[in-house]
């Protein structure tokens, strides 16, 4: 068993958030249960009926309770040193954590849950709550859902089980203070089985409902960094506790992952992916030329799917028409041709007649002055133009030989193929039309020298045949 001693703790609180609701009780029991410590905490706001009605904690009660502040250095020589023991201990983990992190004080220490305990030794049992666990064991228990009772009954059930698994209790107990914290549906087999290389995840909820997917070069130190972050974010501790399944996809390597991740968010949105996101209607700003020489914009929504080379995009109209505005002003462009005066028919735009128009608009600018300046003035908004003289041909080679690799044409992707270690290649789909959010993860990765994928040009003929049937080196 761990050299450490056990610090036993339960906490009522004023709702299920440990970043926005308070600790109203806490309680500790110390090693073999001879030293305990017992609380209620003034949490400075009202507690929900809800919270009165389970407890029988109530506002009147806590007045003249002690802040955590008032124990927190009691609370904390307590804790230190020891392995902090609750039943579903993340939750209790993370309010106490985080009541420390208010304060400035840094807390950490290795967890045990006795709900993960229970069901490696008790895996027949129908139920491992807290309740289920004292009606299995016959613990007598004066008010459930107070700190110090709720408290003595896991203490009792440590008891319990020792004795009555004495043969495995110490071999479980020491593989599950090696275990990282997990959430208490999470079976540590699902995530052992986890790859360690570069992937993509999938978390599943209580139905079966997708709700997350994540990419990683490790998708299992991935995965446990989530569950690792779940006290200091709100998103990260409301997404662990509604996973009930894990799947892994592996990849070739990272542009791989990249890919998968982006294409199965824009599939199944998942609730908690904002990042990706299906795609959302926004303004294209298209480069196009004036009869008379002039070149300006025009404007059409987009829904990033759509083919050709923009020269900006917009999340809306508006915020199109503003940037516009301003950079008209900025490079003295001409607001008629911008498409953005209207109702003045002929003759000059009304910056014009304020000096802020060099006359493009009744022809006393030059075309190659004034597209000058336009090109100038969209430089940094202009959708990466293709750097290369041809399509290329990006390969990446994953463990034991086999990979990935995508022809790809003015960030467009032609086709995706898997290839096995023996070389043979299989197109796995091909003809994708282009999108902006794949745009922007070629560019990203096409950017910075990486020793994990290879490019080369590939001809017309090349592409044909890739489309055409699988090929082999």
């Amino acid at each position: 068993m761990s050299a450490r001693p056990f610090a036993i703790i339960d906490v009522e609180t004023t709702g299920m958030n440990p970043l926005r609701d308070r600790i109203i009780e806490v309680a500790v029991i110390r090693g073999d249960g001879r030293e305990e410590f017992s609380t209620l905490v003034n949490p400075g706001r009202p507690v929900p009926p809800f919270i009165t009605s389970l407890t029988g904690i109530g506002d009147g009660e806590l007045e003249a309770a002690p802040s955590f502040s008032d124990i927190a250095l009691e609370l904390a020589e307590l804790l230190e040193g020891a392995v902090f023991v609750a039943h579903n201990a993340r939750f209790d983990y993370a309010f106490i954590r985080n009541e420390f992190k208010r304060l400035g004080i840094p807390f950490s220490a290795p967890t045990l849950c006795t709900v993960r305990l229970s069901r490696k030794l008790y895996p027949k049992s129908g139920g491992h709550s807290l309740e289920r666990i004292i009606e299995r064991h016959d613990i007598t228990v004066s008010s459930r859902h107070r700190a110090l009772d709720d408290a003595r009954a896991v203490s009792a059930f440590l008891a319990i089980a020792r004795r009555e698994k004495e043969e495995r209790y110490e071999a479980v107990l020491a593989g599950l203070l090696k275990l990282p914290s997990l959430p208490s549906a999470i079976p540590e087999k699902m995530v052992r089985d986890l790859p360690g290389g570069p992937g993509v995840y999938l978390f599943y909820g209580e139905r079966g409902e997708l709700l997350y997917v994540g990419k990683s070069r490790n998708v299992r130190e991935r995965v446990l960094a989530h569950f690792a972050a779940d006290h200091g974010s709100e998103k990260e501790m409301l997404l662990a506790t509604s996973i009930r399944s894990i799947e892994a996809r592996p990849t070739s390597g990272e542009l791989s992952a990249l890919l998968l991740e982006a294409e199965l968010v824009r599939e199944f949105a998942p609730i908690h992916n904002y990042r990706l996101q299906r795609r959302r209607k926004g303004i294209a700003a298209a480069p196009v030329t004036t009869a008379a020489g002039y070149e300006t914009l025009s404007l059409s929504a987009t829904d990033g799917a759509d083919e050709g080379e923009d020269m900006a995009l917009f999340s809306s109209r508006r915020a199109a028409e503003e940037e516009i505005a301003l950079l008209a002003r900025a490079y003295q462009l001409c607001t008629k041709l911008l498409g953005i005066e209207k109702g003045r028919g002929e003759g000059a735009c009304f910056a014009h007649q304020l000096r802020r128009c060099r006359g493009a608009c009744i022809g006393l600018e030059e075309p190659a002055s004034y597209n000058r300046r336009f090109r100038d003035a969209f430089a940094f908004r202009s959708v990466e133009k293709w750097p290369y003289s041809s399509p290329i041909l990006i390969t990446e080679e994953g463990e034991g030989g086999a990979g990935s690799a995508y022809a790809v044409d003015r960030w467009r992707i032609l086709a995706s193929i898997e290839y096995d270690r023996d070389g043979m290649f299989r197109v796995r789909d091909a003809g994708r039309p282009y999108d902006r959010h794949t745009s922007r993860i070629l560019q990203g990765f096409l950017g910075r020298p990486r020793s994990s994928v290879r490019v080369r040009p590939i001809s017309g003929p090349e592409i044909s045949s890739l489309l055409g049937e699988a090929l082999s080196c």
